[in-house]
Formats: C-alpha cells, sequence, structure tokens
C-alpha cells in the first residue's frame, strides 16, 4: 500500500525519498499496488511511480480514477519494441538507413547551394554588401598559399607519368608520339585532378573547421543578433573565392607537370626540349586546355559549397566538428570524381588527338 503526497511539483523534497523507497523493491510488476489511500498525487509523482515498475503497468493495481489516467498516459507513450534508436538494430538497419541519410544530406546540399545562389544575386544586385575582405582572404589562402605545394606535386607528378606514357608508347611509335598523349594527359586529366586532391584536403577542411569553430564560439550567433547572413559573409566569399582560385591553380598545375615531363623526356626518353615544345601545340588540341579548365571552376564551386555546407551544420562541439571536417573532405572528392568523369564522358570525342 501506497501512501503520503506524491505532489512532486509542490513538494520536491519528497522526490529523494521515494527514489530510495521504491529502490528496495525487487520485483515491482508482480506486486499488487494499491494507490487509494494516496492523499494527492501529480505528474512528477506518477512518472517516478512508473520509472520504479520498470514503465511497466502492475498486474494488480488499485487506485482512483483520476490518478490512473496518469499512467494510462504513461503506457501508450512507452515506446513499442519496434521503435529502437537511432544508430541501433543489426548491420542490415544501418544499411538500410544509409539510402535514406545521403538523400537528406544532397538534399540540404542541393538547398544550401541555391541558398549561396541567391546571396550571390542579392550581393550582384547590391555592391556594397559584397564581403571583399573575406573574398580577397580565401584567394590569399587558398590560392597563394597553395601554389608551392602544388607546383612540386604537380611536377613530380609530371615527372613519373610522362617516364610511364613514354616507356609505354615505345615500343609501338617513336619516342616523340609520347609529347601528345602525355599532354593531353596532363590538361585534360592530371592537372585538374591533382590540383583539386590537394585543394580538397587542404582548403575544404580549413574551411568546415574555421566555419564550425565559429559556431563553438558563438560567433554564428552574433553574426544573426546583428542582422548579418552567414551565407552572405562567410560562404559566399570562400565559394567565389574558390570558383576563381581554383582554375588559375591547375594553370599552375598544368605548367609544372609539363616541365616535369620536359625534364624526363630529354634524360630519359631521348626527346630534346626544343623538339618537345615543338611538337606541344602540334599535338595538343587547345580544347583539352579549356576542358582542363572547366573542371577546374567545377571543383572550386563544389569544394567551396561543401566544404561551407558543413561548417555551418556543424553543433557545438568538438566530437560534431571533427566529424563534420572529415565528411567534408570526404564528399568534395566524391562530388568532384563524380562531376570530373562526367564532364570526361561528355567531352570524350573533344580535343583528341
Amino acid at each position: 500500500m501506497v501512501t503520503g503526497y506524491w505532489n512532486f511539483l509542490d513538494y520536491p523534497g519528497y522526490h529523494a525519498r521515494a527514489l530510495r523507497l521504491l529502490a528496495k523493491v525487487t520485483d515491482p510488476t508482480a506486486l499488487h499496488w494499491d494507490l487509494t489511500s494516496v492523499s494527492g498525487l501529480d505528474s512528477a509523482g506518477a512518472l517516478t511511480l512508473w520509472r520504479g515498475w520498470g514503465r511497466k503497468m502492475p498486474a494488480g493495481l488499485e487506485s482512483h480514477e483520476g490518478h490512473r489516467r496518469y499512467f494510462d498516459r504513461l503506457q501508450g507513450l512507452t515506446p513499442g519494441p519496434s521503435a529502437s534508436p537511432e544508430g541501433s538494430g543489426t548491420p542490415f538497419t544501418s544499411l538500410g538507413r544509409l539510402p535514406a541519410k545521403l538523400g537528406t544530406g544532397m538534399r540540404d546540399l542541393v538547398l544550401h547551394f541555391g541558398q549561396v545562389v541567391l546571396a550571390g544575386a542579392y550581393a550582384l544586385a547590391h555592391p556594397r554588401s559584397i564581403p571583399w575582405v573575406e573574398l580577397s582572404a580565401t584567394i590569399y589562402r587558398a590560392g597563394f598559399r597553395a601554389s608551392a605545394l602544388i607546383a612540386v606535386v604537380n611536377f613530380l607528378v609530371g615527372m613519373m607519368s610522362a617516364y610511364q606514357i613514354g616507356q609505354a608508347l615505345s615500343a609501338f611509335m617513336p619516342n616523340v608520339a609520347a609529347v601528345g598523349a602525355f599532354s593531353t594527359a596532363v590538361l585534360r586529366e592530371i592537372g585538374p585532378w591533382i590540383t583539386t586532391i590537394i585543394v580538397a584536403g587542404r582548403t575544404s577542411s580549413g574551411i568546415t573547421a574555421e566555419i564550425g569553430s565559429m559556431r563553438l564560439t558563438g560567433e554564428l550567433d552574433a553574426l544573426r543578433a546583428f542582422g548579418v547572413s552567414p551565407l552572405l559573409r562567410l560562404a559566399l566569399p570562400r565559394v567565389a573565392g574558390l570558383a576563381i582560385t581554383v582554375p588559375l591553380l591547375v594553370l599552375l598545375g598544368d605548367i609544372f607537370s609539363i616541365l616535369g615531363g620536359v625534364v624526363v623526356s630529354e634524360a630519359v626518353l631521348g626527346i630534346p626540349r626544343s623538339q618537345f615544345l615543338q611538337h606541344l601545340p602540334q599535338d595538343v588540341h587547345i580544347l583539352n586546355f579549356w576542358i582542363g579548365e572547366l573542371k577546374g571552376l567545377g571543383n572550386g564551386i563544389i569544394i567551396g559549397m561543401v566544404s561551407t555546407f558543413y561548417g555551418l551544420r556543424a553543433a557545438p562541439s568538438t566530437e560534431s566538428l571533427s566529424r563534420q571536417t572529415t565528411s567534408s573532405v570526404v564528399m568534395s572528392l566524391t562530388l568532384v570524381l563524380v562531376l570530373n568523369a562526367g564532364v570526361g564522358a561528355f567531352y570524350v570525342d573533344t580535343g583528341g588527338l
């Protein structure tokens, strides 16, 4: 038999005493509970009893009709066995949730893309609102600071590519034929892809971490409090800056990749430097260069959109920040690969040897 007051909203001091009494009961659902002598019961007291019963209605329960309504309502709110929490279940359950998560993520990313485009349209209509400082800072950080790394990596990749292409073609045709094949591969695929990998790994993670840390420190809330749009102030200049910077970095990477090919061709393949530079404009169509620049422009926009999307999506916690930074790099590389494959397939018959 339960007696006394169970109005914990009015008498919160009774709550600790009730918890100690319920903890002593070994099998609460198997006992007969008589609540007819309870002087007062509110929702907090009913919830305490309900938890003490293991969230199940006891087999024998006597109470006033008004008190019983609390427990009937709690029983209706208790989730059934099929309502498992997010992330639980078998590996097949998690695999089944994956398409829904991907679909939701892509929908939100497309929505973010549209919002940034609208912010860009607003900035063009109101030039005074263009964040020139953030735009120039993005160009400097993503472009100038990365130029040395991109030049060195593309030079080394160009050396290796020229050697392998030259060795593969030397058995079937003169060595000078490797100039056209190597240069076309550099301008269409190697230069844009190597440059984009470096930018995605270096700049995409940096932008996501930068914007995500602003949520940790409350700077995003401060911007909104002052009536400043984070999309206009943070996302737009980074997307525009990368759209300007990545094609220029692709051009820089192409130059150093070809320089690496010139060095290897002269030292290993026996192609003089003058002969290499003479055959380059003859054997390579100019459209290959513009296809690579088109890929660079698309890659820059994708990296900017994805990095700002995950940065603004980060929760105010270090765990969420690290998770969103990783997702930003992975998603950037995935979408860039899809774009490059699509552009390459569309222009497969354009600019060939």
